[in-house]
């Protein structure tokens, strides 16, 4: 059985969650979804959608250049579930679920770091 398990991935998934349940706890993520939150909070409702699109994917496209594509969506999925609680009527989960996925699916074809 030691042989046909990959342990080494196994315990990266496992300290990943345990990463992401940490900064959790300590508020990080809410902290990062309420000051998104706000800065589209501040447009007008009409504009607030493709602005809250257009950032999910120009951060996650950036910042999964350099860093793996995976612990950056396991961590951000808190912060999308914190703008949509924040903004029901206008921003979908489903729209800003699929924003963070392209947007890390295309930063992670931007260097070999990321890939």
């Amino acid at each position: 059985l030691r042989n046909h398990v990959e342990w080494d991935t196994l315990l990266f998934f496992a300290g990943l969650f345990v990463l992401v349940e940490v900064c959790a706890a300590m508020g990080l993520l809410q902290a990062i979804g309420d000051a998104l939150a706000s800065v589209i909070k501040s447009l007008p409702e009409e504009n607030q959608l493709s602005v809250a699109i257009t950032l999910i994917i120009w951060v996650s496209a950036i910042t999964s250049a350099f860093l793996d594509n995976i612990p950056y969506t396991a961590t951000m999925i808190p912060v999308v579930r914190v703008l949509a609680d924040e903004l029901p009527d206008t921003l979908d989960i489903t729209i800003l679920a699929w924003a963070l996925s392209f947007g890390a699916c295309l930063g992670g074809n931007g260097t070999l770091l990321g890939a």
